[in-house]
């Protein structure tokens, strides 16, 4: 199990009980700033 950490567009906390679509969408944005690409 991994556990990611994952802020919303004010830098909130967003934990398991938050959003799970605003998680996984913030976490594309945070790889893709990076050019981080997974095939």
């Amino acid at each position: 199990m991994i556990n990611l950490i994952v802020t919303d567009m004010d830098g909130a906390l967003v934990n398991d009980k938050g959003n799970i679509n605003k998680k996984i969408f913030n976490l594309i944005h945070f790889l893709n700033e990076r050019d981080i690409k997974f095939y």
